[in-house]
């Protein structure tokens, strides 16, 4: 496995452990901080979205801004 590989697989940003059955438990495990005007955003996994913690912006995304994951592979 490659270092990318590894960072792919384990990118806590775009994976979640299924631990909890809430709404949260649908977006990456950590919020992205600090993203233009932004205070923190997430990403929807079962929409393939970046959203915004106050849910008002969310933009497609087609892989993980953080690792580089294709989005919907192996979730």
């Amino acid at each position: 496995m490659t270092e990318l590989e590894k960072k792919q697989a384990n990118c806590p940003f775009c994976h979640y452990d299924g631990s909890r059955m809430d709404n949260e438990s649908l977006w990456g495990g950590k919020l992205i901080q600090g993203i233009d005007d932004f205070d923190a955003m997430a990403i929807n996994l079962s929409k393939c979205q970046l959203v915004s913690t106050n849910a008002l912006h969310a933009f497609s995304v087609k892989n993980c801004p953080m690792c580089g994951r294709k989005l919907g592979e192996d979730e």
